[in-house]
């Protein structure tokens, strides 16, 4: 009896430090009344500074919807543009609270950093950007030298990719997008790898984007989504379901324009507990009943925030491809807010 008690209490023990710790982060981020996010470095459609000054792109808008939720206030914000290298570091010394940018995940990632992956919320795949006309598959690549960009996974899946299919080349490792199109330009590179959307954002950088294509095949699956440190659960399931909020509205047809109308007027039981009518959902997030209201109002729904930074309301025109909404034989799906 007296080792099962002290058992008990050394599970004790070693249990309540990390429930105590439970929360901190986002009491952190509610005390000092902005929510600080890692971000790429002048990635087009994804985090861009404008020239009049303001933060814009995917990413961005994803910070802000969390800021939102959290604040019902969009500038609550502070970005951090960081490199592939900087990423990790300054999350673990809290110089940003969340990393949000294109940061896919994978085994590695999720057990050996000491983080937190906390879901996809933009899916993409490696390919190449080459000249155009000169061929749509893997032996187009032969012999060409390849811009990577360091600290990437994607110098890895470029190796791999590519001495599978027996191919030879030589890679030119560089910090950033913006240094991959100026060698580019001068010539020091053929082609580079890396996911397809930040290789149309490459693209639209180059001095003659118009000599350059994106090959239509993906060689690897790149889930990307925003990372945490570890210890939080609260922030974890404030950052999920804003993600899934912003799914789910574009399931129920909410958007920024009728928010407002369909919280005062809709029958529908998933409409009215995703906006606050009925339901405990602000109250299980520790936030207002109007969370996700607020949100959708201010930033729109997932379609909404791609449109206007990656798709036909953007210079890049992407399409949506896999990341179209289960119905519609994408990957996106949320869980409902019941």
């Amino acid at each position: 009896m007296i080792r099962r008690l002290a058992g008990a209490c050394l599970f004790l023990a070693l249990l309540l430090p990390g429930l105590a710790a439970a929360g901190q982060d986002l009491e952190r981020i509610r005390s000092k009344q902005y929510l600080s996010c890692g971000v790429a470095i002048a990635v087009p459609g994804f985090a861009m500074i404008g020239p009049d000054g303001i933060w814009r792109g995917f990413d961005i808008d994803f910070c802000r919807a969390i800021a939102t939720a959290l604040f019902g206030d969009p500038t609550k914000v502070r970005f951090v543009p960081l490199l592939n290298e900087e990423r990790w570091p300054a999350l673990r010394s809290q110089q940003i609270d969340i990393l949000l940018r294109q940061t896919s995940f994978s085994l590695g990632r999720d057990t050996a950093l000491g983080l937190r992956l906390v879901m996809p919320n933009y899916y993409d795949g490696h390919t190449f950007l080459l000249p155009a006309g000169a061929g749509t598959d893997l032996a187009a690549l032969a012999g060409r030298r390849i811009c990577l960009a360091r600290g990437s996974s994607n110098v890895a899946i470029t190796q791999e990719v590519l001495r599978a299919a027996d191919i030879s080349f030589t890679e030119v490792v560089v910090h950033r997008l913006a240094d991959m199109a100026t060698a580019l330009n001068n010539g020091q590179c053929d082609a580079a790898g890396y996911e397809g959307s930040a290789l149309a954002a490459l693209r639209s950088m180059l001095e003659r984007p118009e000599a350059f294509a994106v090959m239509p095949g993906r060689y690897s699956k790149e889930p990307a989504g925003p990372v945490i440190r570890v210890g939080d659960e609260e922030l974890f399931d404030l950052i999920r379901w804003v993600l899934m909020a912003l799914i789910e509205a574009e399931e129920l047809g909410i958007t920024a324009e009728n928010v407002e109308a369909m919280r005062r007027t809709s029958a529908s039981p998933a409409v009215r507990r995703l906006l606050g009518v009925e339901g405990e959902a602000g109250k299980a997030l520790r936030v207002s009943p109007l969370w996700a209201y607020t949100t959708i109002r201010t930033l729109g729904n997932w379609q909404e925030i791609f449109a206007r930074n990656l798709g036909e309301g953007s210079p890049l025109k992407l399409e949506r491809g896999a990341n179209r909404l289960w119905r519609d034989g994408g990957l996106l799906l949320a869980w409902p807010v019941r």
